[in-house]
């Protein structure tokens, strides 16, 4: 039996006060991905960052002054390089960290299997290669809408 309320519930909790981590450092890249998160997903706040320390210094403030945690961290890979993207992604999710909950999608330039697979072995939610072009963007972004904000349930963070 499919139970609605559950699912209402879920999506009201996922949505209440919604923001989402993007550590960026493309500022094309910024305004591309704000342009599309606020066409499919109005109601949530888009916070960047674009560099590892500006991300580390907003998720610690986060903690200490103006909670809650974001519920979603975008993380691009390259912060310029692949190195820094990783160190910050193991930091994110080391077991004592307190954002190690806080789901996590890496998003590169790169579909090479090494990548995916040290992401993952750092503890990546999900991997994704960056679209092209606004509408495969577009399509991403209603696919993360529905499983990460319509589908599963949060944790508290």
């Amino acid at each position: 039996m499919n139970n609605l309320c559950g699912q209402d519930a879920t999506i009201l909790r996922n949505y209440r006060g919604a923001k989402i981590l993007l550590i960026e450092d493309n500022p094309d890249h910024q305004r591309l991905i704000r342009s599309v998160l606020q066409s499919c997903m109005p109601g949530v706040e888009l916070l960047t960052a674009a560099t590892v320390e500006e991300a580390l210094s907003y998720l610690n403030e986060c903690m200490n002054v103006r909670p809650p945690l974001p519920r979603l961290i975008l993380l691009d890979m390259y912060l310029p390089g692949r190195e820094e993207g990783y160190a910050l992604l193991q930091q994110v999710k080391e077991p004592t960290s307190p954002f190690r909950l806080i789901p996590l999608t890496l998003l590169s330039q790169s579909g090479n299997p090494d990548d995916i697979q040290t992401a993952y072995q750092l503890g990546a939610n999900s991997y994704i290669v960056k679209p092209v072009d606004y509408l495969q963007w577009l399509a991403y972004f209603e696919s993360l809408q529905q499983y990460w904000l319509q589908t599963v349930t949060l944790p508290h963070t």
